[in-house]
């Protein structure tokens, strides 16, 4: 007698011999395909993007604020992109960004511990524009902005076209690599630990350092 197959749970019906699973599988692909295209999206825009940073910035929030043209940060601010501290490779853009800034060494620095870093320092690297007063970011850069498109529109997009060359140079280098290693991250051990202690609320999985 023929038996009917039974229906099997779609997250355990497909795996790989590493143990994930098709849907996990499809949403690290996912995860891999919207971060690819948010730094594509900033290539190929040619109109100026100006930021402001009033509060704690962290992770993918701070690298696509670092990808702006002109970043505006309030004095006392801290950043961090804290990847490390989740037990995560620095994706989002992080391997991207902070060495055309900052140099390869500072980027170490930060990336390799997820150390915070505030806005004076960012400042004084040259991975932030400018400090300024808190409670005046998005006035700054406000104005910078207007002042922007009071401008030769041509000349100005022209010119972040190829300065965005750079950023391209670093995409093709570090970027699709960097990311590509954080999804395979994702599957750690250390990465379940992380998550595991955030769940108990023993440890976070990211936390500010001690200053």
């Amino acid at each position: 007698m023929a038996r009917a197959p039974t229906r099997q749970d779609p997250s355990t019906a497909c795996k790989g011999s590493h143990g994930t699973s098709l849907p996990e599988a499809l949403v690290l692909h996912q995860l891999l395909h919207d971060a690819k295209a948010v730094i594509d999206a900033h290539e190929a825009l040619d109109k100026p993007i100006i930021a402001a940073i009033n509060g704690w910035a962290m992770g993918a929030g701070l690298a696509f604020a670092l990808l702006c043209d002109m970043i505006y940060a309030e004095r006392g601010v801290m950043m961090a992109d804290g990847h490390i501290r989740a037990a995560i490779a620095a994706g989002d853009a992080g391997a991207l960004i902070w060495p055309l800034t900052v140099g390869l060494t500072k980027s170490k620095r930060y990336l390799l511990t997820g150390d915070a870093i505030d806005a004076d320092e960012a400042e004084r690297i040259g991975l932030i524009t400018e400090v300024v007063e808190p409670g005046t970011s998005l006035a700054v850069a406000t104005a910078m902005a207007r002042r922007l498109a009071n401008g030769p529109q041509l000349a100005i997009r022209y010119t972040k076209r190829a300065l965005n060359q750079w950023l391209r140079l670093g995409s093709v280098t570090a970027f699709d690599y960097s990311v590509a290693l954080e999804m395979l991250t994702f599957r750690s051990a250390d990465f379940r630990l992380a998550v595991e202690n955030l769940k108990a609320s023993k440890t976070p999985a990211i936390a500010p350092p001690d200053r």
